[in-house]
């Protein structure tokens, strides 16, 4: 029964949209250059309907096997009226005799343009490249996490962070670890939205370990104890990314250092055996040394 609805809603559609759009494209291009038009029709044989509100007849025919529309003199063996001989098919220059020919199809693709185009600028989900908090962990370290304290939940789209509007998971790292090197113990400011409403948390930054210069796969953090990730929906998990495979090796401070502002989580990392033998352990800010 589906399969039947479905051919006959297309069979539907090729009769009363595409049609009638073909033959409007033969018809707007010949009126255009002044052909003598004199009938534009949807279907063939005996005629249901139709209306002649000017020179033109509009109307639909039994047959929905297709549609045409007469120019006078299109016709060879048609009689055309002296008074029309001006404007009959045969009169007029071959460039615009081919310009009404080619109309009717290159309409489909004005219409698919069109039909592109309205898809992509209305389907789709405006948030998926919001930052959205998928997991608050309780701690960082021996001490309770600043995005615990600070009231953060799962499920908080990040709206802004200091002066970076819209972050996304890319923007975010980098903007709270500047923040973190040149204003420590500074609180940044958080503008999240939760069930419709806009709440400003202030959560102070913190520099912990993030496992540069070696490949690594880490958490994509925004700062203390939480995970975030772009979202389409909410109450998404940790979202896991490669954040240091591509870092640059001419980068000292990246590559020696491993330090990242966490104000919504702790950074995983890989165990001890896998650390590259010429990167002796590092410090956190806290002084405490992690395998």
């Amino acid at each position: 029964m589906g399969s039947a609805f479905a051919i006959a809603g297309f069979l539907a559609l090729i009769v009363f949209i595409v049609i009638p759009i073909h033959e409007l494209g033969h018809l707007l291009v010949a009126r255009r250059f002044g052909f003598k038009v004199t009938e534009y029709f949807v279907g063939f044989g005996p005629k249901l309907w139709s209306r002649k509100p000017g020179e033109i007849e509009y109307g639909i025919k039994a047959i929905p096997a297709g549609g045409y529309v007469k120019i006078a003199g299109m016709n060879p063996y048609e009689s055309v009226a002296p008074e029309d001989l001006a404007r009959a098919y045969g009169s007029k220059p071959i460039w615009q005799r081919a310009l009404v020919i080619l109309a009717g199809p290159l309409s489909h693709f004005l219409v698919g343009a069109i039909l592109f185009f309205a898809l992509f600028a209305t389907y789709g989900d405006s948030t998926s490249q919001a930052v959205v908090v998928g997991d608050v962990a309780p701690t960082l370290g021996t001490h309770p996490s600043p995005a615990s304290e600070a009231g953060l939940r799962v499920g908080d789209v990040v709206l802004r962070v200091g002066d970076l509007e819209n972050p996304t998971r890319d923007t975010l790292g980098p903007h709270v670890t500047r923040f973190a090197r040149e204003h420590p113990g500074e609180p940044l400011e958080y503008v999240i939205e939760r069930d419709g409403r806009r709440i400003t948390l202030p959560i102070v930054p913190q520099l912990v370990t993030g496992g540069g210069g070696y490949q690594g796969e880490d958490r994509v953090h925004a700062g203390g104890g939480a995970t975030v990730g772009p979202g389409g929906g909410r109450g998404i998990g940790p979202v896991r990314r490669r954040d240091d495979m591509e870092r640059r090796h001419d980068d000292p401070e990246d590559l020696h250092a491993g330090r990242r502002a966490d104000v919504l989580g702790p950074v995983q990392r890989r165990p001890s055996s896998s650390r590259r033998p010429d990167q002796p352990g590092r410090r956190e800010s806290t002084g405490r040394r992690r395998g």
